[in-house]
């Protein structure tokens, strides 16, 4: 009987080549599953929001919306929200346009949303800044918000406004829409 363990070990060209690719994978996928798990990613996927307490809320508008900069804020977009009785309900609301302005170099214009007469967030103190003056002539705008608290139950209005510091504003095919999550 030969003894297997007395001969010379000798390495093919091909299984050092098999040996170096499986290192190099390895490696890639450790260091891959590394930042993922920095990230916060997680293995199970997103979960879906139940069926029905999801609804749309939209208004379009292809007519011009005159902005004379005064700075108050003027409605350019509104759209109802229905939240039934004992829910409450989250929204997420986005806002587009076309824009012609003929500002001022230092003037600017700040947009809002609002339910009701409760601002949605981000919002400083001023609302959030649209259009600069000092920009482009025809700049597109858009502009998010959301709740950061539910509303209650009732029939609601969700207004986009705008407001500018001098010079005026004129909005064309503007956009409003919501996703409203009921809960």
């Amino acid at each position: 009987m030969k003894l297997w363990f007395n001969r010379p070990f000798t390495l093919r060209a091909w299984q050092i080549a098999a040996f170096c690719v499986t290192l190099v994978l390895l490696a890639v996928s450790g260091v891959m599953a590394a930042q993922a798990r920095e990230r916060g990613a997680s293995n199970t996927p997103p979960k879906m929001l139940k069926a029905g307490t999801v609804r749309l809320t939209a208004q379009q508008s292809s007519d011009e919306k005159v902005i004379v900069c005064n700075s108050t804020y003027q409605v350019v977009a509104t759209a109802g929200v229905n939240v039934p009785a004992g829910m409450k309900a989250d929204v997420i609301a986005s806002a587009n346009a076309e824009v012609s302005h003929a500002l001022g170099n230092t003037d600017l214009a700040f947009g809002v949303f609002m339910v009701d007469t409760v601002s949605l967030s981000p919002n400083s103190f001023d609302g959030m800044l649209i259009v600069d003056g000092a920009g482009p002539k025809y700049p597109t705008l858009s502009q998010q918000g959301m709740t950061t608290s539910p509303i209650g139950p009732g029939n609601h209005f969700l207004y986009y406004k705008v407001k500018c510091t001098g010079g005026n504003l004129s909005l064309f095919d503007t956009m409003l829409s919501a996703v409203v999550n009921l809960r």
